[in-house]
């Protein structure tokens, strides 16, 4: 449970587009995460609707289907074991990752603002254009500041800093392609850094992007029992 709420908050499965041209989307995803010599690979395929519906199927290590919305209110189902557990966080909500941030041109606070984060200084080199936020007082225990990088209108970096100016995460957007009137990068680099020389790497490939009519019909009509009528 804790492996896939993770996955799902950091590494992106929402999806929630503007606009009339882009009504549902699917794509296979994969994440490798590495940490201490071990890896871990996460595999899953995801169908959103516009009107906020999220479906998540994950095939390894293990089979689980998850349907979320944009209130966070989410189901999940255990294929194998028939269980299926209801709850509702706002973190696991359909707009609460970096698909909702480029599908609805959010690209230029990629959430922070949401977050609480203050917009500071914004420095110019070239096409790179690099701008501060500052955290709120609930979040300042873990973290003082995050700068997020662009190259033109492409993020490209985002890091996260502590108090003392010590980096505690750092994002990067790679392999970006044009999806309709959208760019999107097609890999997503995490690096958290739980000491200055102990960090987790984490790499999200997307593959097989489908929209509108050449969505699975299949995937679209997964259905998770009612938890309420399970005995």
């Amino acid at each position: 449970m804790k492996l896939i709420t993770t996955f799902l908050i950091t590494l992106l499965i929402g999806l929630s587009f503007g606009g009339d041209r882009l009504e549902k989307i699917q794509a296979d995803i994969e994440t490798r995460m590495w940490k201490q010599g071990n890896s871990t690979r996460i595999n899953s395929t995801v169908f959103y609707h516009v009107n906020g519906t999220m479906l998540t199927h994950f095939s390894h290590p293990f089979e689980r289907i998850i349907r979320t919305n944009h209130l966070g209110e989410f189901l999940i189902y255990d294929p194998e074991t028939g269980e299926v557990i209801r709850e509702q966080n706002r973190a696991m909500s359909s707009e609460s990752n970096h698909f909702f941030h480029f599908f609805q041109n959010k690209t230029e606070e990629m959430g922070l603002d949401q977050l609480g984060f203050e917009q500071g200084d914004t420095e110019f080199d070239e096409n790179i254009r690099i701008t501060t936020w500052y955290a709120p007082t609930h979040l300042a225990q873990t973290v003082e500041y995050v700068e997020l990088v662009h190259d033109r209108f492409r993020p490209i970096f985002m890091g996260a800093y502590n108090r003392q100016g010590e980096v505690i995460q750092k994002t990067y957007f790679h392999n970006y392609i044009d999806i309709l009137d959208y760019e999107f990068p097609q890999s997503i680099t995490i690096i958290d850094f739980e000491t200055p020389t102990d960090s987790t790497v984490s790499q999200t490939r997307f593959r097989n992007i489908r929209i509108n009519e050449d969505v699975n019909p299949e995937l679209m009509e997964i259905q998770i029992p009612d938890p309420d009528e399970i005995e």
